[in-house]
């Protein structure tokens, strides 16, 4: 493009005078205030919409990740308790791990006085470092209350209001597996645990989570506490649980039996990326018909100051200028939408809860509250993709104003 720094104000000079003009003409007045008012309305749309998945997708990955272990090892010749440590410091050694532990879990029977439900009993050892989000979500008690031969148990929430039980009280938990024999026959083991705190994480986990000491809850299965059979890895992401069991897998080649937790919730979190696309996608439709909008303002435009155009070619203004003066009052459009989209879209999507509270109808639940997670740098690809799309549809009017001939335009004139 053959634009001297002269030829770039003259262009910026007619682009703006001409975008601020074009207000004398009703209906393109009228077609471009409704196209700027769609790229505002979209972007306040797209940045409160994506801001709210976004935390839903924040929240869901705590609450579910958060409790489930990320890799669940199974080793396929059980490994000696007593020499445990070693390798859980080497797996701990790995930058992604957060804390390796032992665990033993199995179904049991939990029942109180008036209730009784089936869950899997974790038997973790407090004396290691347990997952700091499982004890940030107790609400009652203490993780330490969990030592061996206490037989106290955490709950879930919801376990513990089904059961009808609080701290302090006692439950019988029965296992599926263990067994003794009496005169009467087999019969499964129990035993009565003291409940000694409870957990609330908000996800379903708070149904069904129970855990205790590992040694307790191994003497309840009724196998020796000597053996480990499952060990549970903890990652600081989630999503790096493919490499660290292709690590696994590479430096301990058939020892271990590799459980993902994607096997398990994987889909859950499919469906919430789909979901999210969707949204943006729907919403990123209205912001292109304002951009089409603005080219059928600027097509009205070009078709109105064709003889402008000619005379100033014939005053020695090149095609490139003239491209660029359509150009700017396009881009102009998308700027003015864009600027007060995002603005007004950032503002309302952080006071969105308090804005929910002045409307004379309760849109949530008392006590809920919609999780909001705004990253600039995904509000930075709405903005710089809207310019780029405007500036694809403004450039073939643009470049049909650029190529008017002056003797032609101006013969019919």
């Amino acid at each position: 493009m053959d634009i001297n720094l002269m030829n770039l104000k003259v262009a910026w000079y007619l682009g703006i005078r001409y975008w601020w003009a074009k207000k004398s003409d009703g209906f393109t007045s009228f077609v471009v205030f409704f196209s700027v008012t769609g790229i505002i309305l979209g972007m306040i749309s797209l940045i409160l919409v994506s801001s709210i998945m976004n935390g839903l997708e924040g929240q869901q990955k705590a609450r579910i990740l958060g409790m489930t272990a990320h890799v669940r090892l199974i080793p396929h010749i059980p490994l000696a308790f007593a020499d445990i440590d070693p390798k859980l410091q080497a797996l701990e050694a790995w930058p992604q791990v957060k804390t390796a532990q032992p665990v033993f879990e199995h179904p049991v029977l939990i029942q109180s006085a008036t209730q009784l439900r089936g869950v899997n009993l974790q038997g973790v050892v407090t004396e290691r470092r347990v997952d700091p989000y499982v004890s940030a979500q107790l609400v009652a008690g203490q993780m330490t209350v969990l030592q061996p031969r206490s037989y106290q148990v955490i709950l879930g929430v919801r376990l513990a209001q089904y059961l009808q039980v609080d701290v302090g009280d006692e439950v019988r938990i029965i296992s599926s597996e263990g067994a003794m024999y009496s005169l009467f026959g087999t019969m499964p083991l129990q035993k009565k645990f003291t409940v000694g705190g409870l957990l609330y994480s908000g996800s379903i986990s708070d149904e069904l989570f129970a855990m205790t000491h590992y040694h307790d809850a191994v003497r309840l299965g009724g196998t020796s506490d000597q053996w480990v059979k499952q060990i549970r890895l903890y990652l600081y992401d989630a999503f790096d649980a493919q490499r660290v069991a292709q690590q696994i897998q590479q430096q301990f080649p058939d020892q271990y039996q590799i459980q993902l937790w994607s096997e398990t919730f994987g889909h859950q979190f499919d469906a919430v990326k789909m979901e999210k696309r969707m949204m943006s996608l729907m919403l990123i439709l209205i912001i292109m018909v304002a951009i089409f909008n603005i080219v059928s303002a600027l097509v009205m435009m070009v078709h109105s100051k064709t003889r402008d155009m000619a005379i100033l070619k014939t005053q020695g203004m090149t095609a490139s200028t003239v491209r660029l003066i359509f150009l700017i009052q396009g881009l102009l459009s998308a700027v003015m939408g864009l600027s007060v989209g995002t603005g007004l879209g950032w503002w309302i999507t952080t006071y969105f809860g308090r804005l929910l509270q002045w409307l004379p109808v309760a849109v949530l639940p008392p006590g809920v509250q919609l999780p909001i997670d705004i990253h600039g740098e995904q509000i930075l690809g709405f903005v710089v993709g809207t310019l780029v799309i405007t500036l694809c549809a403004i450039w073939y009017p643009a470049t049909r104003a650029a190529q008017v001939y002056p003797a032609e335009v101006l013969r019919h004139a």
